[in-house]
């Protein structure tokens, strides 16, 4: 086996450790649909995702881009001191942002709850999803060192921990006590002070107040800083089209767009297990000869990937919605496509950045962000009138892809890289074009449609070969060593 492809089964066995906790996750959210969507409306689905996104807008101003620059400085060093460094003057720094950010927010709540929803009728909402905000530091800081250590197993069980705290108590504020909307929020609150506290302890070697440097934290800033704003960017073109559905749809337009979301956000958990396991996997091998090769195919693989996921996904997409809720939910599928392929877009950042991290130059990637914001914002604008939560999802979906064919160039003229966008596009044309057939040529029969279905998701294996992605002969390796391994397990 050659060194590439080593390298990609490493990155493959890490992805899939990381993808352990985001099944955990997909399993209990398609579980909690049912009750969920049979509890809140569809108009309070909208309330949750328009306090979800500002708090999303507050995060990037409290992690200073810090995590970005941590992941760079973490690598340039073996030693284990500078190491605890790196991490102190992150965790210190962040800690006091979101303190003070979340006071401030506090301080002004019922004017920000008054011009999200024209009056104060959720201002307890805001407060008790901004309170959670401070209590995310160590959980983020946490997340990242393990990933630097390369440790996806405990990273993955952590996760999960979390996210099995998180539902235990949400199941028990808002399915048994009935508490609605507040208590979704104050589950929320709760669960981040228990698992703030936990990661505190298994921070507690890492974060010492002595190991603190100013020197250090103002190094990283200057890397970082430049992408706070390229952060706010990006929020504008990831969650304003919630706000902007405000200005001509009802709340309960916005509950179906943020349904659609969390039907896509699956693929999601898929898309962010490779985020997690690929930053730390770039960096650690960035210095070795044939690097480039490496990352070039993983785009390849990538994208045919990203795209299979995403075709599955779209066409099983009305089919999901009618078993796992209520009859109102059901027009939420029309934006899942462009959701899902946000989603695969969004992924793939860290590859078309992956040049321009290696220079240690975060403009581009702020650039591309603001880029983003801008085609998003302007689209929400012009196709949210007329076509709803789907324009919206085109909108963001445009986005993403305008602001990754732009980073990749840029990245590529500071740190070229040999990769082969044609498979990549191919296989985008090949997922669209199985998508628009299911949706202008429906099929009534619901038998018949499932098996055709499975049939178009069935193309994209032997479009892996007609693409390149993969030969004839990395199958029969695989299998070789699948069968010799097969055949050493029964000769113990």
């Amino acid at each position: 086996m050659t060194t590439t492809a080593r390298r990609l089964v490493q990155l493959g066995r890490e992805s899939i450790v990381y993808g352990f906790s985001g099944v955990v996750q997909s399993i209990i959210g398609v579980a909690l649909i049912p009750l969920y969507t049979r509890v809140f409306s569809p108009s309070d689905f909208g309330v949750i995702a328009l306090v979800n996104s500002l708090a999303a807008l507050l995060f990037p101003l409290v992690v200073l881009g810090l995590d970005n620059s941590s992941a760079r400085w973490f690598y340039d060093t073996d030693d284990p001191g500078r190491k605890k460094t790196i991490i102190s003057s992150w965790f210190w720094a962040q800690a006091a942002a979101g303190c003070l950010i979340a006071a401030l927010v506090l301080l002004f709540a019922p004017h920000v709850t008054a011009l999200m929803f024209g009056s104060r009728e959720h201002l307890l909402l805001v407060c008790l999803a901004v309170g959670a905000v401070p209590l995310a530091t160590p959980v983020k800081v946490l997340g990242n060192l393990l990933r630097y250590q390369r440790r996806p197993w405990t990273s993955s069980t952590f996760s999960v921990a979390t996210v099995l705290v998180t539902v235990g108590i949400t199941i028990w504020l808002v399915l048994i006590r009935r508490s609605g909307i507040a208590g979704f929020y104050l589950a929320s609150l709760i669960a981040a002070g228990v698992t703030a506290v936990a990661a505190l302890y298994l921070l507690r070697n890492w974060v010492s107040i002595t190991s603190f440097s100013w020197k250090l934290l103002k190094e990283m800033v200057r890397f970082g800083l430049p992408l706070v704003p390229a952060a706010v960017a990006y929020w504008l073109a990831t969650s304003s089209d919630r706000f902007v559905l405000t200005l001509f749809w009802s709340e309960s337009e916005v509950g179906l767009y943020s349904l659609g979301t969390y039907v896509a956000s699956a693929l999601g958990l898929v898309v962010g297990a490779f985020q997690r396991a690929f930053g730390p996997f770039a960096f650690s091998i960035h210095r070795e000869q044939g690097s480039g090769q490496v990352y070039a195919k993983t785009l390849t693989v990538y994208a045919w990937g990203g795209c299979f996921l995403c075709t599955s996904l779209t066409l099983f997409a009305p089919m999901l919605l009618r078993v796992f809720t209520t009859g109102q939910y059901l027009p939420a599928a029309s934006c899942v496509p462009f959701l899902a392929f946000s989603y695969v877009l969004l992924g793939a950042r860290d590859i078309a950045s992956i040049g321009a991290a290696i220079s240690k130059r975060s403009i581009p990637v702020a650039t591309s962000i603001l880029i983003a914001a801008a085609t998003g914002v302007g689209l929400n604008f012009l196709l949210d009138p007329r076509m709803g939560r789907d324009g919206a999802g085109i909108a963001s979906m445009s986005a993403c892809l305008v602001s990754i064919i732009y980073l990749f160039w840029v990245s590529q003229r500071l740190h070229k890289i040999p990769y082969r966008f044609g498979p990549a596009v191919a296989c985008f044309v090949l997922s669209w074009t199985l998508i628009a057939v299911d949706r202008f040529c429906p099929i009534p029969n619901e038998l018949t449609g499932f098996a055709v279905r499975v049939a178009m998701c069935a193309a994209f294996i032997p479009a892996a070969f007609v693409f390149r992605v993969a030969r004839p002969s990395d199958v029969r390796r695989i299998m070789v060593r699948w069968t010799s391994g097969k055949g050493h397990q029964r000769s113990r």
